[in-house]
């Protein structure tokens, strides 16, 4: 038997409210017993660190007993934490037309002829997360927040939720960070001596950015002061229209303002320019958070003698043409926070002033760094057409009882006290 996954639109990424319509293939060599063939849209937000001696919010290692240590209750190690931010189910066979191999739908089991066999799915990507909305412990009676918990032989702090809009996803830090989405199809086998065939079939996710704030003549900006060694002084103001925001594939609408503090007339140059973009990622796994830190420069113009200032100027504004082509590439994660996970992003504006002074005099160069705290957006607008364009309506899904979603935060229950699917996705509107 082999499964296969194919989708009708195989887009290079999707966003909220997109549909994602495919089938699930399944080719037989010979006739094959299957109980159910389920499909489920994933997404999932991944952490870990290794904690070191002293952090942490456990103990301290002079109190954790031999019993505790017998218990599975250790300072060391990796802290992990696993959260469910998209689970959607949906059970493409049987269904209440299914007769496959003459069989009864009653039936328990049904017998697939070889040969090749189809099946639909569709789903719609929401719009926020709903991990928090998953049968779990904080649910059930006499939860305590502050106790420790056991889970695979180890022990938890229950973990914090935060509902927002879904994450874009997130690669390159190996297993410290990762947000991936996923369409995974389980085929349902009822032999002991079978096990179940699976497949995924991994996509990239790009969420909507928020709602656009109407234009203003506000603005943010940065500022500093600079002063040469028996020769000119004045500041350098750098700014942005407000709130900042950068977006994927659009220029970065930056201005650069020089001030005299005083009536020197002697000529300043524009030795540099360098504007760099840092992302600090907030890890959480667990009772550790740590936050990674990555530099990467997006303009560097260097070897430059561009004299600033004309005759009887106090102020001037450097000449945007020096940075009015650069596109802010789309590798830069948008701005985002989940469960266990946040990226941030400052911008900084380097500006490297140089002065000759005399005649006999050393030229001197002085930097000045002007960094700024913006988000980063998209450019993934909400339309009606993402996904109100397709008529028809998405499969009925239906809570998959018999595979468990793989999520440290949801405690195994027996099946009969697990919700219904509408209880277990219901958004909190409290």
């Amino acid at each position: 038997m082999s499964v296969q996954i194919q989708l009708d639109d195989n887009k290079s990424s999707y966003t909220n409210l997109d549909f994602i319509n495919g089938r699930i293939v399944l080719s037989l060599g010979h006739d094959e017993s299957v109980s159910a063939v389920v499909v489920k849209l994933e997404g999932e937000s991944k952490s870990a660190i290794e904690r070191a001696q002293g952090t942490g919010r456990y103990p301290s290692s002079a109190l954790v007993t031999k019993n505790d240590q017998r218990a599975g209750f250790q300072r060391q190690g990796v802290a992990t934490e696993k959260h469910k931010i998209l689970y959607e189910v949906s059970q493409v066979f049987p269904n209440q037309n299914s007769t496959a191999g003459g069989g009864k739908t009653t039936d328990p089991v049904y017998t697939l002829r070889a040969g090749q066999h189809e099946y639909p799915f569709k789903f719609k990507i929401p719009l926020e997360n709903g991990c928090s909305h998953l049968p779990s412990r904080e649910n059930r009676p006499n939860y305590d927040p502050g106790a420790f918990w056991e889970e695979e032989g180890r022990p938890h702090l229950p973990y914090r939720h935060v509902k927002r809009v879904l994450p874009p996803s997130l690669a390159g830090l190996g297993i410290q960070a990762e947000i991936r989405y996923y369409i995974k199809v389980t085929v349902h086998r009822p032999s002991r001596f079978k096990g179940n065939k699976r497949s995924e079939h991994p996509f990239r996710f790009i969420p909507l950015d928020p709602p656009k704030i109407l234009t203003s003549s506000k603005e943010v900006y940065a500022r500093r002061p600079y002063i040469f060694q028996a020769g000119p002084r004045g500041e350098v103001d750098a700014r942005l229209p407000s709130p900042a925001v950068l977006t994927w594939d659009q220029n970065i609408p930056l201005r650069i303002i020089l001030r005299k503090s005083d009536e020197n007339e002697e000529q300043l140059y524009l030795a540099f320019l360098q504007l760099r973009l840092f992302d600090f990622t907030e890890i959480r796994a667990s009772d550790v958070v740590r936050v990674k830190t990555n530099a990467r420069t997006i303009l560097s113009l260097d070897g430059l003698a561009i004299p600033i200032w004309a005759p009887s100027e106090m102020d001037t504004m450097l000449d945007s043409t020096l940075w009015d082509r650069l596109l802010l590439p789309s590798t830069v994660e948008p701005s985002f926070e989940t469960c266990n996970l946040r990226r941030t992003y400052d911008l900084e504006v380097g500006v490297g002033l140089g002065y000759r002074g005399t005649q006999n005099a050393q030229a001197q160069t002085v930097f000045v760094p002007l960094r700024f705290q913006i988000e980063i957006f998209s450019g993934t607008a909400a339309s009606f057409s993402s996904g109100d364009a397709q008529s028809d309506a998405p499969l009925p899904p239906t809570y998959d009882f018999s595979s468990e979603p793989e999520n440290n935060a949801t405690e195994e229950v027996d099946p009969d006290e697990l919700p219904g699917y509408e209880d277990a996705t219901r958004s909190n509107t409290s």
